[in-house]
C-alpha cells in the first residue's frame, strides 16, 4: 500500500490558532508576534520567557512557549528540533493535544507509527473536534494497512470540516483500494475541485 504524505501546511497554520487554556499575559506578546509573522521577534521572545524566570523553575506557560518553539523550527524546516520542543511541550503538559498532534504527525513522518499512533490517539481522545487530529490519526492507521480504522477517522474529520483535501484525498484511496470506485472518484473529483493543481488526486 502507498504511504500517503503527511502535509505540513494544516498542522502549521491551523494548530497554533487557538489556546486551550489561559496563557500567562507575560506570552501573549510573543504569541502575537508569532501570528503578526514575525517569526524571529517571537523567537527571542518565547526563549527569554523560558529563561527569565528563576533557575529549574518553569513559567506556567512553559508548554505553550516550547510549543510555539516546535511550529516556528517546523516552518523553518528544522524538524529535528521541532520534535524536541514538542515533547518538551507534551512533558510540561501531557494534556496538551495541539502538542501532541504536532508530535505525533512529525514521529510519524520518520516511519515511527506506533509512537505517533499513541500520541495522536491521545490527542483525539483530548480534543475530538480537532479535524487535524483525526485526520492524521487516520493516515497512521492507513499507513499501518488498518483502512477500516483509517476511513472512519478519515470520515470524522471531513464532518467536521468537509473541505479538508487531505482526508478527502486519502478517503479516495481508500475507496480506491477498497474497489468503491465511484466513491473513490467522487471524493477525488471534490478535492480537484478545492485544489485543482493536487497531484494526489
Amino acid at each position: 500500500m502507498r504511504k500517503a504524505t503527511v502535509l505540513l501546511i494544516p498542522l502549521l497554520f491551523t494548530a497554533a490558532l487557538g489556546l486551550e487554556r489561559e496563557v500567562d499575559e507575560a506570552l501573549t506578546t510573543a504569541i502575537t508576534a508569532y501570528r503578526d509573522g514575525n517569526l524571529e521577534d517571537a523567537q527571542l521572545l518565547f526563549v527569554d520567557y523560558l529563561t527569565s524566570g528563576p533557575e529549574g523553575e518553569e513559567p506556567p506557560s512553559a508548554a505553550e512557549a516550547y510549543f510555539y518553539l516546535g511550529l516556528i523550527d517546523e516552518l523553518d524546516g528544522n524538524l529535528t528540533e521541532a520534535e524536541q520542543f514538542y515533547g518538551a511541550a507534551t512533558d510540561s503538559w501531557p494534556d496538551y493535544s495541539d502538542a501532541l498532534t504536532a508530535l505525533g504527525t512529525l514521529l510519524s513522518m520518520r516511519g515511527e507509527y506506533e509512537q505517533a499512533q499513541t500520541k495522536l490517539e491521545r490527542a483525539v481522545s483530548l480534543a475530538p473536534d480537532s479535524a487535524l487530529a483525526l485526520a492524521n490519526l487516520g493516515f497512521i492507521y492507513l499507513a499501518q494497512d488498518l483502512t477500516t480504522k483509517a476511513e472512519t477517522r478519515f470520515r470524522e474529520a471531513l464532518e467536521l470540516k468537509p473541505d479538508y483535501v487531505f482526508a478527502r484525498v486519502n478517503l479516495g484511496y481508500i475507496f480506491m483500494v477498497t474497489e468503491r470506485y465511484e466513491e473513490a472518484v467522487d471524493q477525488f473529483r471534490y478535492a480537484l475541485a478545492l485544489e485543482p493543481d493536487n497531484l494526489e488526486a
